[in-house]
């Protein structure tokens, strides 16, 4: 498959990814609220209408990402802002593995997260390489930079989710 091909499907991932937060965040949450560490404190109060609003900001910015990556991979270029993008998206799925571990069971979007967000970032960051659009190092670069993105990028669009409330 194309490397563009695998670009489109992140978005894609996302949806199916998110799709399982918002289906299973609200009941967690009501089970859980009171076991949150301080920097998840934030989701104690949100709504799963916010959460869903936070979830469609995230998938404009994902969107935007890959329309700019998709336009430059085209031309042999790669796209700095869709690797920190999808990196963030990836290290997502792996911080979800982390939060079932924390919390010794099921956490909103760790299914989808082993079984599609982790395997598409696999999958895409070989196509990425094999088409020259970057090294193992700066896949790796990216990587860690979308772990510590994807704090930032979560506070900020649970801000947005409730400001649409």
């Amino acid at each position: 498959m194309r490397v563009t091909s695998w670009m489109w499907l992140g978005p894609v991932a996302f949806l199916v990814h998110d799709g399982e937060e918002l289906a299973t965040i609200g009941p967690w949450l009501a089970a859980h609220r009171a076991e949150l560490p301080g920097i998840a404190r934030v989701l104690a109060s949100v709504t799963v209408e916010g959460f869903a609003a936070s979830v469609l900001v995230l998938l404009c910015g994902l969107v935007l990402a890959t329309l700019h990556g998709v336009h430059r991979a085209r031309r042999g270029r790669r796209s700095l802002p869709w690797l920190a993008v999808a990196g963030a998206f990836v290290a997502n799925g792996i911080t979800h593995a982390a939060q079932a571990a924390w919390f010794g069971g099921y956490v909103p979007g760790v299914v989808t997260a082993v079984l599609v967000s982790v395997p598409w970032g696999i999958a895409t960051a070989r196509a990425y390489r094999r088409a020259e659009l970057a090294s193992p190092r700066m896949l790796i670069a990216a990587g860690s930079l979308g772990l510590l993105l994807q704090v930032p990028l979560a506070l900020a669009a649970l801000a947005a989710g409730k400001a649409t409330r």
